[in-house]
This record gives C-alpha cells, structure tokens and sequence, in this order.
C-alpha cells in the first residue's frame, strides 16, 4: 500500500517548555503546541470521587460496559470476540506481559526517536488503553478480548515528560498502513491529541490520521479533556471524517464533565459518539488494576466494539461503521435526533448497529415490534430497521405504542446513504405518532425509533415489560386522504368562490352608494 508522502519538517524542534505532569490517582500529559504539532493523552484527572478520591462502588467495570452494551449476547457467545483481527493501539507503549494480554499476539513497534526494540510503557497509559480495548483475563474483559494487539510507541521521554510530534504519528500511521494486510489489523485506537483548538480538520495531524480509513482501517480518536483550558476540541479530534468519541458518565446517565465540546475551528459537528469513560477499571503498568477516567479510556472501549463489528460484517469500512454508529446512538439529552456539541448522536448502542445491518421491513407489510425494557440495559428501549417504500412518493409511518409511553419516544427516518464523512441525513421525524417523508432518494431508508431522554426513568418491572409497536406505512396519495385531498380542495374553492361572491356584493353596493352620491351633488 501506499505511504503518505512526508510533508512535515525533518528535523525535531527542540522545545522551551515540555510537558509537566498532574498527579491524582489518574494522570494527565500536557503538552505545547507548535508547527509540528505536540501531542498529549486525553486522560482526567476527574473522577466520581472528590479530589480524585474513589470508592470501589464508583467503579465502572470491564464486566459492566458488557451490561451496558449487551457484548456477550450480541457477540460474545456467538463466537465474534476479535480472534484474527488486531486493534493498533498508538499510545506510550505496552506492558506486554501483563496477565490480560496473555495468550494472544502482541505485536510491537517503537516509532519514535528512542525506538525500543522490545516492549515498554512509558508511564501505563498505552497499557491501560489497550486492555480496555483487547484485555482478557480472569475478571477481567475489554471489549474485543480475542482480538490480538498492534502496539505502537510513538511518544518518547523529552524532559522526564513524555511527548510526541506530528512527524512521530506521521510514522505510526505508515506502519500501521504497511503491517495493516499482515497483521488484519482492522481498527486504530488514538487516545491523545494536540495542545491546540485550532484545528478545523484541515490541520496536518488531522490529515494525517484521517489517512488511515483510506487504507480500509477504522480509525477512532479520542474527543479530549477540559482541563487544560482548551475551548474545544482538537486534532486529531477535529478531523470530520474520523470517529470522534466523548465519554459517558454511567452515575449521571450524560455527558462525562471532563470532555471537551464541539464544534472544531472549522464548524464542524463534533464528537460523533460517547462511550464509557468515568472511573473505569484497566490494566497497571506495574501488573494489576487500577481506575481511570478520561475520553482516553472511552476511545479504546469503542473501537473495540467497532472491531467485533466490523468482524460480523467483514465487508464493512470506516464510513459505513461510522454511519451506523451514529444513526443506532442513544441520546441522554434531547436534541431532536441530531447531532451536538457535547454527546454527538449520543451513547454508542452496538445492539441498534446490528438491527440496522439485520431488520429489513417492506412497507406493503405492517410490523409489530416488541421492545424490551427489561433487563435494563443501553441496547433496550429502542428499534432500527432498513425500511423500503416506493420510491418519488411521500409517505406516512404511523406508530401506536402500548402502555401510554408515546411520549417517551420519537421515530426517525435517514436516507440510506451518510455525507462523505460517514454523518447520516436525518430527513424527518415523528411528530404526534405520525412520521411524514418523501422518497427522494430511491427506495431504501433507515427507520429508528428512540428513546427521549425521558425513556430512561421508565420502571421497567411489573407491570411493563414491553413496549408493543404496531407500525404501518401509507402512501400519501391512498384512497382515504385521496377523498381528504379533495374534500379540501372543494373546502377552499367553495371558500374562493363565496369571497368572490362577497367581493361582487360589496362593489355592487359601493357603485350604487357613488351613484346616490353623484345625483345629490
């Protein structure tokens, strides 16, 4: 395959201030920016606790992100864990002989200047990422744990601080694309970013990263964290075309506090989803656990799931991943069904990606849906179907919902196919249980109902288990509001012409007033 041709300086700038370092119980990088673009990792200093302080009840654990997300049933127990495919993790390294990277390939490459030639984290925030994303050991579970690893160091020490430069992920993305036939590495995983909110996509490290899809691998980086006083995110970030993943706070069922917030320099929408990022427990440098928060640890939980998909549908690329992540995301704060600065679509739903790709329903057919609401989980309480309907006509889905909860849910309708970036075009939404559009685009859509907001207070024991959907779609143009149609237009000609009538009454009687008028003078 094809490298990207170096278009950045070749020498290293020898920087007047480096890193400096935040110590809680979780650690933040920071790093200043210039032409060649410093990175840092998106890791929080913020957890549930105060002051960093957590207790182990606060903990999000590997084996709740499954809860959440329905992984073992969805994929896990189906045999679809990632074994065959490689997650490349570019971070500060690995510690490769900790226990949840035991039994599967590590592979390893140093590309920055201190290039190691055997496996090493410069301080464990490559090591926790990475088992967030692949891990498997007892009690312990990432998202894809049969997957293998490509680890990639591109940060080195400079000052007792790690850092990294445009030119060292310039270098991990030609490795990735050199090794990606080789190692079937089908995913990238990118939980850092550079010191600067300028970025509007245009940006070389946004360019460079969004290379990788190009080349058939799903690329995901991190949204960022707040804290250092950015106004909003960055690169690689900003990039329109990659996915962009904020972190979800389980405790405030939302948006984590620590995440930056869209748009990028240039106006663009951002992030794409969020995942769970608060308090979640992953591997240690040293061996054994410890807790984290920060769109770090979202991003690699994310792709993981992204590899398991992309394992199930193996014909599917960067954008078509992209495209279903979005459209199936939950919101936790009502906007309509679009995108937004703070949660992007919302909480990634693996479930609703796969009845996206396995629902198919013909319009001439009415479709009874039940929706669980129990066992609660983030896969529950909503429905994804491809829909076709006649093309060039407009058309009405109509929805009844059982058990009084019409107005915690609202459907939508999305043309088939995403922007070029992989965003879907959300064409209309349902209003009073009735969903109004025009088939402008061919005969092939995507219908989502979701959850307002509102859906997640809904008990979900006793007396509703379920959610009963009966929808139908009508033509527009059918008998009943063909005979509605005309009665209208009768309703307004007989409307037209008794103004008309009025008119003439009116002018009749103003001319006879002008005459009495005229003869008295």
């Amino acid at each position: 395959m094809d490298k990207i041709t170096n278009t950045i300086t070749g020498s290293r700038k020898t920087r007047s201030c480096v890193a400096f370092l935040l110590v809680c119980i979780n650690i933040m990088l920071f790093f200043p920016t210039g032409d060649s673009g410093v990175q840092r990792r998106w890791e929080s200093t913020k957890g549930r606790g105060s002051q960093g302080e957590i207790s182990l009840h606060d903990i999000t654990r590997a084996s709740s992100i499954d809860e959440l997300f329905g992984l073992n049933d969805l994929f896990w127990k189906l045999g679809i864990t990632g074994t065959g495919s490689t997650l490349a993790v570019v971070d500060t390294g690995i510690n490769a002989s900790h226990e949840v990277f035991q039994g599967k390939s590590v592979h390893w490459k140093d590309v920055s200047p201190e290039n190691y030639s055997s496996s090493m984290d410069l301080d464990g925030h490559g090591t926790m990422c990475a088992s967030l994303g692949v891990g498997n050991a007892s009690g312990f579970t990432g998202s894809a744990p049969g997957a293998n690893l490509a680890a990639i160091k591109m940060f080195y020490m400079e000052d007792g601080s790690p850092t990294a430069e445009n030119i060292d992920a310039l270098n991990a993305v030609n490795y990735i694309i050199d090794q990606a036939s080789t190692l079937n590495i089908t995913v990238a995983s990118c939980s850092w970013g550079d010191d600067n909110d300028s970025a509007d996509g245009r940006d070389e490290l946004s360019q460079i990263m969004a290379t990788l899809p190009q080349h058939d691998v799903i690329t995901v980086v991190a949204q960022g964290n707040r804290e250092v006083g950015l106004s909003r995110v960055a690169a690689p970030g900003a990039a329109p075309s990659l996915i962009t993943v904020g972190s979800f706070d389980e405790d405030l069922f939302g948006v984590a506090s620590h995440n930056l917030i869209g748009p990028n320099a240039g106006g663009h929408l951002k992030p794409d989803v969020i995942a769970p990022g608060v308090d979640l427990e992953g591997a240690a440098l040293g061996g054994g656990y410890r807790i984290g928060s920060g769109t770090s640890y979202a991003t690699p939980v994310a792709a993981g799931i992204f590899l398991l998909i992309k394992e199930k549908y193996p014909s599917m690329n960067h954008t078509q991943v992209k495209h279903l992540a979005c459209m199936a995301a939950l919101e936790t704060r009502y906007t309509s069904g679009s995108q937004d600065n703070h949660e992007g679509w919302g909480l990634l739903n693996p479930v609703g990606m796969v009845m996206l790709q396995e629902n198919k329903w013909n319009s001439t057919e009415q479709q009874n849906v039940s929706i669980p609401l129990t066992p609660w989980n983030a896969s529950t309480r909503s429905y994804f179907t491809k829909l076709q309907v006649s093309p060039g006509s407009t058309h009405v889905v109509k929805l009844a919902i059982d058990q009084d909860l019409g107005e915690h849910y609202q459907a939508y309708i999305f043309q088939e196919e995403p922007t070029a970036n992989g965003v879907p075009v959300l064409l209309s939404r349902s209003h009073g249980g009735l969903l109004f559009f025009t088939a402008s685009k061919g005969n092939q859509y995507y219908l989502a109902i979701k959850p307002l907001p509102s859906a997640w207070n809904v008990e979900s024991s006793g007396i509703v288990p379920t959610m009963r959907l009966e929808c139908t779609v009508t033509d527009l143009i059918d008998n009943a509001l063909i005979g509605g149609i005309i009665m209208a237009i009768l309703g307004i000609a007989i409307a037209i012409a008794i103004s008309v009538q009025l008119i003439h009454e009116l002018q009749k009687r103003r001319n006879g007033e002008e005459m009495v008028h005229s003869r008295g003078m």
